[in-house]
């Protein structure tokens, strides 16, 4: 291998253990590196839920995917395969096209999660740019002034335009899930989109494009299209004509990478309406009476609903959804196309696809192709349910012929194959939990139960989640083709931060007073207290004024201030006594959480302030509630063959004696609801009680009844806040038993979420419009503990077990802080109370939230591990972040226990001026961004100064087709380790690639072909090592050793392809049906001569092989000579060419031949040829003796032989039967 091969293979691995490298760069042609020479032994709603939910013992579920193949490329390739999510199955879920709850990964998608207006309607939340309210009294005021020292900004018209529809007060999210990037996107109010987690994304959103999709570059510079849009709607809803996208996702359609390679995703059009089937259309609402049915707004505002004058109120039926979706019907790149082979009768959902098989082609020869198929169990009506049984690889060669593998078998809880066995629930059934999953419950209505007699409008249902059920529709079991067998067992999450767990309750008061000079004084209390509330609850406040000298007070006298736990004001305490019964008092419903209570004093009076706040605590026992989905309690895998090779996978979500889930519920159940008004003029003064009255008597009020109807089966799914799950765990162990020996490792997660959640149905009442604040943090791995236990021991008992590797990790940077984008979530109505009136607002439920924008890499990284007498040896590593521009650590330092330290630092191209190099500034304009410039290693021993041990720095060129490349390479040349260079930056970065001190030489050069392939490599001042390429520039099919590429002619005549060779005449004839190599040969006659054109002087060594019945060619004249080699039918011929001038080579003769070389005399060349769709067919080495690879139609190597047909090696496949 020659010199420059090896610099290019330790880059490589020196890259590669960069932990933050999303995607592995090196600084050299990325043409060699991905090339192994020889062979070895709903749509859119799924992606969006993977783009969600990587899956991660975190959430408790399982990584279970099928592998179908790769369509190959230069510089990018797409991977197909199936991906299974085991988080639970809604009744209401609708299969996608490959069956209930798994995924086709085959290219990806943006999905949206709207709040609000479409973001990208021209009243969207990006067009907003008044900067939003945190919060809002009930005198439409949030304490804030525009900047001026007016009086506070009054936001009446502002809460008209929100229920009007003409502002948006809610960021959307946009996950995305694309080869291996997945994260969201979301826009602040001036139109700047950001990623969350944050990552080095450049985005083009639907915005700012001219496409009406969006574009992202990932850092290596290669764009992503999404442009094929999905529209989603609801029944009754309709697209706004202002809106420049109205989608609900947008699919990738096209990848371009920085070395122009394209690959297209063609999609075709469906239409579906997704009805919800309810059983029960017909049941309507009693009519509220005014002594037993009071519907409480939020505990604010009792409303009194007139038997005579309220109207009737059916079961709200959940709107319909209508699709207009795509589905993905081919892949092609310039040499390789993926075809999906689709069906449209689906009974389970008209108008939907079923993906019936996915083919790999290879386009010059599409007859034989690779695929796999797929087949579903029978449907069963009421449920209807797509579910994929089988899964089987087939490969079809030219003359039809097929050749299969026995298939993966699917079975699901209960098993799903006929009508006969189980049909499962209804998709409509009212029989779910709180978060949507089955419960067997009788239940007849979908409001969840209501605890409060007075308000119970229907009949109580049961929302509890039933541990026996609710694994319906999961995966159960696989059997592979070699016979082997998994099976996974699921159950219900659970979690300890529920308040209907066992507690006790005690009654606190705190009290904030504030006294001005001459009036009453405080005593002990102060104008500040601080309370923690453990659970959702009612907190009530009471607020006192009293005056020193005896005049009136009133709410402009003073008030008190509620600040949450991060300083945000979210609501005022006025003092209103007087002016309404009870005006001295307040009630606010609060979730559990800290909080701070001010009493303010207002005008300068001899005045004292006092606000007291009453509320409860409570401490608890039963530290397990079950529900929010399910998570893999065991997984079993069976070789087939060897049963010593059988394990058994135990997870446990628990402590170590399991009495205490470290589940943690991440937030409120949160329902979509439908909100019913119902208008009723006021007609006396008998509705005192009334909330959206005038004043008392004030003829032509009016007030509102409100209905309110919960869908569980619409359940929110706390969009990314834990990972995709209702529920995150702090600690998960997983015991794992192999033939003899069991060992456990448990691991720490970070893991934030509500302190205690309420589980009563009046805290859910208006959950349907407030959105969470979101912990994208949530799921890093803080802590792995391994564990050996001992042979029969507990592997939960201390002294069976014997820690022998121990990991911490620690993520976040402080010098780079989080973005916080602020939303407002507001439901209600104003009535007709009008902006003079002393609470218009009061009618409005406003909640504010953040979606957070954070950057969390890892920073550090501790490893200990234990030898038999428990000694550990530790590793320490470190990475040092400074730009949040290309977010790759800028150092890695590895310590080892002696105190050792090795490190490398990095420079990319955001860190140099645009003016440091032409090479740089074309890599920023390219965004290149990751792509390293320089690595330099330091040591340091304990107590000493870092010293520089050497580095490798690369410069950029640019191709006459635009492709940024490497050009040459820098080694410094140190005698001995030194205390480093200078360095010379200014503000925009460094001002020279090159530093003047000499100590860099330079080291390789490079240069190359159209779209960057590589031509040739050369250690400097060294013979250079040139390359063909082939197949569509997708492989290298000769390297020659100490010669140029202009030196060097190879053709195999694969894919049509002559190399430098032309034919002369009437053109080429190639032979398709007989070959030496590869598939195809060349028949040369009098009109079809072989020449290659512009050969530099020099003695040059020609070989072709030529199949018997011909006579054999002359070279230039010159007659070739038979080698004695045969294989088959076929002979290797050669001759020695002089070329004196620079000049033509011909080859003029009748024969058939094949493996045409052209080399300079002493060089070494090495030729390859391919199965397009398999790998390396044959290699033909120096000295020109072959190895042949045999495929069968599967693409397994079946045998290996050398050019005497002996064969070298072979594999035989046998699968078990079932």
């Amino acid at each position: 291998m020659p010199r420059v091969f090896w610099i290019m293979f330790m880059l490589l691995a020196a890259f590669s253990l960069r932990p933050e490298a999303s995607i592995a760069q090196t600084a050299l042609p990325p043409d060699m590196l991905n090339h192994n020479l020889l062979p070895t032994s709903p749509e859119a709603a799924a992606l969006g839920r993977f783009g969600e939910v990587p899956v991660s013992l975190y959430t408790g579920v399982p990584s279970v995917s099928i592998p179908l193949f790769t369509l190959p490329g230069r510089t990018v390739s797409v991977p197909l395969s199936l991906q299974y999510h085991g988080g639970g199955v809604r009744p209401d879920q609708v299969s996608p096209w490959t069956g209930m709850s798994w995924t086709l990964n085959a290219g990806g998608a943006i999905v949206r999660t709207c709040r609000g207006i479409d973001d990208f309607d021209v009243q969207g939340y990006p067009y907003h740019a008044a900067p939003l309210p945190e919060y809002l009294n009930e005198s439409c005021y949030n304490g804030s002034t525009d900047g001026t020292g007016a009086d506070p900004l009054n936001y009446y018209q502002y809460l008209t335009d929100v229920f009007e529809g003409r502002l948006d007060t809610q960021p959307d999210l946009f996950s995305f899930n694309f080869m291996g990037y997945s994260g969201k996107i979301i826009f602040d109010q001036y139109g700047t989109p950001y990623t969350t987690p944050s990552q080095p994304l450049k985005i083009v959103s639907p915005l700012t494009s001219g496409t009406g999709g969006w574009e992202l570059t990932t850092p290596d510079g290669t764009q992503y299209m999404f442009t094929a849009a999905e529209i989603t709607n609801i029944e009754n809803s309709v697209e706004s004509p202002a809106s420049k996208s109205g989608a609900s996702a947008w699919f990738l359609t096209r990848i371009t990478t920085a070395q122009h390679e394209m690959v297209n995703f063609i999609y075709q059009d469906y239409t579906t309406h997704i009805n919800y089937l309810y059983t029960d259309l017909t049941n309507t609402i009693p009519r509220p009476a005014m002594s037993t049915q009071t519907v409480v707004d939020q505990d604010k505002h009792p409303i009194l609903c007139n038997e005579l004058n309220a109207r009737d109120l059916k079961t709200s039926i959940r709107p319909t959804t209508h699709i207009r979706g795509k589905y993905l019907s081919r892949i092609v790149s310039a040499t390789h196309c993926v075809e999906l082979v689709s069906s449209a009768n689906r009974p389970d959902q008209p108008g939907m696809r079923r993906l019936d098989a996915v083919r790999l082609k290879y386009l010059p020869d599409s007859a034989r192709y690779q695929e796999v198929r797929f087949q579903y169990g029978d449907y069963a009506a009421p449920a209807d349910r797509l579910f994929l049984q089988q899964v089987q690889r087939f490969g079809v060669q030219a003359d039809g012929r097929q050749l299969t593998e026995p298939p993966y078998l699917l079975t699901y809880v209960p098993p799903f194959y006929t009508s006969a066995e189980y049909a499962g629930p209804a998709r409509g059934t009212h029989a779910i939990d709180r978060w949507g999953y089955y419960n067997a419950a009788p239940n007849r209505w979908p409001f969840p139960r209501d605890n409060r007699q007075t308000r119970q409008v229907l009949a109580a249902v049961s929302r509890e989640t039933n541990p026996a059920a609710v694994t319906f529709g999961l995966l159960s079991r696989i059997q592979y083709p070699t016979g082997g067998v998994t099976t996974l067992e699921f159950e219900s999450h659970d979690f300890s931060n529920a308040n209907e767990a066992s507690y006790t309750e005690t009654l606190l008061q705190r009290t904030a007073c504030l006294a001005t000079a001459g009036a009453m004084d405080c005593g002990a209390q102060t104008d500040t207290v601080s309370f923690v509330l453990t659970h959702a609850q009612t907190v009530h406040f009471k607020i006192a004024i009293s005056s020193a000298d005896g005049e009136p007070v009133g709410e402009f006298d003073g008030y008190g201030t509620l600040f949450d736990k991060s300083g945000k004001q979210i609501a005022r305490i006025e003092y209103l006594k007087g002016r309404a019964p009870g005006g001295d008092e307040r009630t606010i419903s609060l979730p559990p959480g800290r909080y701070r209570l001010q009493a303010i004093v207002a005008q300068p009076r001899a005045l004292q302030v006092s606000v007291a706040v009453n509320y409860a605590q409570r401490f608890y026992t039963d530290r397990k509630w079950r529900g929010g989905g399910t998570r893999i309690k065991r997984i079993s895998t069976y070789d087939g063959q060897d049963h010593m090779r059988d394990q058994v996978k135990e997870y446990y979500y628990d402590t170590d004696n399991h009495t205490v889930s470290t589940g943690r519920l991440i937030h409120q159940p949160v329902f979509h609801s439908t909100y019913k008004y119902i208008i009723v003029p006021v007609t006396s003064t008998d509705e005192t009680g009334c909330a959206f009255t005038r004043n008392v008597g004030d003829p032509g009020g009016q007030f509102t009844c409100h209905y309110i109807v919960h869908f569980a089966e619409d359940i929110a799914a706390s969009n990314g806040s834990a990972q995709g799950s209702a529920v995150g765990y702090d600690t998960v162990s997983v015991v794992q038993r192999s033939g003899q020996q069991t060992t456990r490792t448990t691991s720490v997660f970070f893991n934030l979420a509500a302190g205690q959640v309420d589980f009563s149905d009046q805290a859910n009442q208006y959950q349907g419009f407030i959105s969470n604040d979101f912990y994208e943090q949530n799921g890093l791995e803080l802590l792995t503990l391994d564990y050996a236990v001992r042979e029969g021991g507990d592997p939960f008992r201390s002294t069976d077990i014997q820690l022998v590797r121990r990991v911490a990790q620690t993520f976040g940077i402080d010098s780079i802080p989080d973005k916080k984008i602020l939303g407002l979530s507001i439901e209600g109505s104003l009535g007709e109370l009008p902006r003079w009136y002393p609470t218009p607002c009061r009618g409005a439920v406003v909640q504010s939230y953040y979606t957070t924008v954070g950057w969390w890499p890892l920073t550090l990284r501790e490893e200990m591990r234990y030898d038999d007498r428990r000694q550990p040896m530790t590793t320490t590593t470190r990475l040092l972040y400074r730009s949040s521009a290309h977010y790759q650590p800028y150092s890695q330092e590895v310590t080892v226990s002696n105190g050792l330290q090795r490190s490398t630092r990095y420079k990319y191209a955001l860190d140099y001026a645009p003016t440091a190099d032409a090479g740089v500034q074309q890599l920023q304009a390219r965004y290149m961004v990751t792509t390293p410039v320089e690595m330099q290693q330091w040591v340091q021993q304990p107590g000493k100064a870092a010293r520089w041990l050497g580095g490798q720095l690369t410069q950029f060129t640019t191709t006459a087709d635009g492709v940024v490349v490497p050009r040459r390479v820098y080694q410094a040349a140190l005698a001995a380790p030194a205390s480093g260079l200078t360095e010379p930056r200014s503000a925009a970065g460094y001002t020279s690639l090159v530093p003047g001190s000499g100590v860099y030489q330079p080291q390789a050069e490079f240069s190359y072909g159209p779209a960057g392939v590589l031509r040739e490599q050369a250690v400097t001042a060294g013979s250079p090592t040139a390359y063909v390429w082939g197949y569509g520039n997708l492989h290298p099919i000769a390297e020659i050793k100490n010669a140029t590429a202009a030196q060097v002619a190879y053709t195999s005549f694969e894919a049509g392809e002559l190399g430098r060779w032309q034919a002369g005449g009437n053109g080429g004839h190639l032979v398709a049906t007989s070959s030496y190599t590869g598939q195809a040969s060349y028949q040369l006659t009098a009109t079809s001569q072989l020449s290659c054109l512009g050969v530099p002087v020099g003695s040059y060594r020609f070989s072709c092989w030529l199949r018997n019945g011909g006579g054999a060619p002359t070279i230039n004249g010159q007659n070739l000579l038979d080698t004695g080699l045969g294989f088959q039918d076929w002979k290797l011929f050669q001759a020695v060419v002089p070329v004196n001038n620079q000049g033509n080579i011909t080859l003029v003769g009748s024969c058939q031949l094949d493996e045409v070389r052209l080399h300079p005399v002493g060089t070494q060349l090495t030729t390859l040829t391919y199965d397009p769709l398999f790998g390396t067919s044959s290699q033909t080495g120096p000295d020109g003796r072959t190895i042949f690879y045999e495929y069968d139609a599967l693409g397994r190597l079946l045998r290996v032989r050398d050019e005497q047909n002996r064969v070298l090696s072979e594999n035989e496949y046998r699968y078990a039967r079932p």
